[in-house]
């Protein structure tokens, strides 16, 4: 039977460490143990070098690229799940890609990492100026670039989704000012108002997940807790025993928003 691959199996102790060398074939494109590299003799080996073997990130072969003709590689880092193109044993950088948010290195195909890897995308050249539109994802978020103009867009989905005709329509929109923010998205659900306050309730998504809130007062949905099938009386529910708890910490009645302050010239 052929060598698979020699992997790496490490017991250490203190500064002891101990190795040998396996032969097998994986059952799978992912592998948890790390292979030791075929140039690298097992009595060579130290421990700081195995040390960086084992940190290594794991991988899952997704498949190959069909224009490059480089192996398409799932990996789990420092900072999460990404994509690589290529092992990067030439010297260069790799292209990497982070996944979006909603997905899952386990479920991810081999079309999903290519398309992560197009980012950034160029959506087409603007009508009037001719400059390029520019889709990408940033550490704020996903976003469209022309030149020196950006625009945030809703999901990290519109980088790959957004028509040019939708990007124009976008970036023509006036910028919001320094510290605007994001407009507050409309509520999931009006469910009529609160018997205790008389707000009118509501279901939101916020950064901290689903809530109800009469206007005064927030509420998170618990375990069990739908959208779809949360009712007034529940909400009322909800609502009541975060205003307890308020109470009880001492919270009570809740400070009004203090108004922004206007800086002068």
């Amino acid at each position: 039977m052929p060598i698979a691959n020699r992997s790496l199996m490490t017991a250490v102790t203190g500064s002891a460490l101990h190795t040998r060398s396996s032969t097998f074939r994986p059952r799978s494109s992912t592998c948890s143990i790390p292979p030791i590299p075929p140039d690298l003799p097992p009595d060579e080996l130290t421990l700081e070098r195995a040390a960086e073997l084992l940190e290594a990130p794991s991988q899952k072969i997704l498949g190959t690229d069909p224009v490059s003709g480089e192996v398409v590689l799932g990996l789990t880092g420092r900072y999460g799940p990404y994509v690589q193109l290529g092992e990067g044993g030439g010297g260069g950088k790799p292209r990497r890609a982070s996944l979006f948010k909603d997905m899952v290195l386990d479920a991810l195909s081999l079309d999903d990492a290519l398309l992560l890897l197009s980012i950034p995308r160029e959506v087409g050249a603007h009508p009037d100026t001719g400059e390029a539109i520019i889709a990408n994802n940033g550490r704020y978020g996903p976003f469209l670039k022309m030149g020196s103009e950006t625009r945030n867009l809703a999901s990290e989905r519109q980088i790959l989704d957004v028509t040019l005709e939708e990007a124009v329509a976008l970036l023509n929109q006036p910028k919001p000012a320094r510290g605007q923010g994001r407009r507050a998205a409309p509520p999931l659900k009006e469910l009529g108002p609160d018997p205790e306050s008389g707000g009118p309730v509501t279901v939101k998504d916020g950064r901290f997940g689903l809530y109800v809130t009469d206007g005064q007062v927030n509420a998170g949905l618990r375990k069990g807790d739908t959208v779809e099938a949360l009712t007034l009386d529940r909400a009322a529910e909800l609502l009541a025993a975060r205003r307890q708890k308020m109470k009880d910490d001492g919270k009570w009645p809740p400070k009004p928003p203090t108004p922004r302050r206007k800086t002068g010239a």
